[in-house]
């Protein structure tokens, strides 16, 4: 299915190819609010701002009950804190999750360089427990990755590594994997942890097969990614 080849194209760093699937599939499916979806995640990726936040206010009209989130995650990596507040506040309204009260508490906490990281490791499990059994993976998913918006790179190479790992099973690794991909410019792929996570994914094996990625090349016989 075309989204799920747009997922594996960032998973595995082909984004400019991802662009032009999601694209296609806009073309095919203009009122599918997937389909904008990725398109939005795509554009993004590579560095097309404006028309990915486009793309996505293209699929929050249609009904994604994602998008709020994602607008939060534009804001907040643009350190634009009072708007992607305010839209993580929505979303959590929008899919009637108990409170809110805690995420400017959380994205003020996670700001500080210097404390942030142990701020998230500390608040992240008490907020996953205060929700209902309904709500807490989902929670805890969306959360772990802000250890990567809040430029705390090793902590959330530190998390995707304790998790299972493998080339043959999807994991929810790989997920973490296509959010940092996602966002090229936060120095995901540029981390010298990044390699050994693509080995164990069996991501280099695709590099293998199809040719590098849109921001990795071989050099004297290894894998240079940026």
């Amino acid at each position: 299915m075309p989204l799920q080849l747009v997922f594996n194209l960032i998973e595995a760093g082909y984004l400019q190819e991802a662009v032009g699937v999601a694209e296609r599939y806009v073309d095919l499916e203009p009122l599918s609010r997937g389909a904008n979806g990725r398109l939005f995640e795509t554009l993004y990726a590579v560095g097309r701002t404006s028309e990915a936040v486009a793309a996505l206010g293209v699929a929050d009209h249609l009904g994604s009950n994602g998008a709020n989130w994602d607008f939060g995650i534009v804001n907040l990596v643009d350190k634009q804190d009072e708007i992607a507040i305010t839209h993580f506040e929505a979303w959590l309204k929008q899919n009637d999750y108990p409170n809110s009260t805690w995420v400017r508490e959380l994205v003020t906490g996670a700001r500080d360089p210097a404390t942030g990281h142990a701020y998230l490791d500390r608040r992240i499990p008490q907020i996953v427990a205060s929700m209902p059994e309904e709500n807490a993976y989902e929670m805890q998913e969306l959360l772990t990755r802000w250890y990567l918006f809040f430029g705390f790179l090793d902590r959330y190479f530190e998390v995707i590594l304790a998790t299972e790992l493998t080339d043959t099973t999807w994991t929810d690794a790989q997920i973490l994997v296509y959010d940092g991909t996602k966002y090229p410019r936060l120095g995901f792929t540029a981390h010298p942890k990044y390699l050994e996570v693509a080995e164990a994914t069996g991501i280099v094996d695709v590099w293998e097969q199809r040719g590098p990625p849109d921001f990795c090349e071989k050099v004297g016989g290894k894998w240079v990614c940026e």
